[in-house]
């Protein structure tokens, strides 16, 4: 490895890319306004959950990354615990 962080392979300067990988937890963090709370909840399989509540705004829910059958099961949830 050379000082700027590149492998030299027959000649050829090469670089080595990690791929960030987040793992499955809670995180959770304060945003930029005054009580403004932020959360993701990241599954080890399905979509993330993004949770966002200020003062000001109302509790707002995100799903990324969402397939058509996983709207079905989370309403059943929901209505599970309502």
């Amino acid at each position: 490895m050379n000082p700027q962080g590149n492998f030299i392979i027959n000649g050829h300067n090469k670089v080595v890319v990690f791929q960030s990988v987040r793992a499955p937890a809670v995180y959770y963090y304060f945003g930029e306004e005054e009580n403004e709370f932020l959360g993701e909840i990241i599954p080890f399989k399905g979509p993330w959950i993004s949770i966002s509540y200020s003062a000001k705004k109302p509790l707002a829910i995100e799903l990324k990354f969402l397939n058509s059958g996983l709207v079905f099961d989370f309403l059943n949830v929901l209505k599970t615990f309502a």
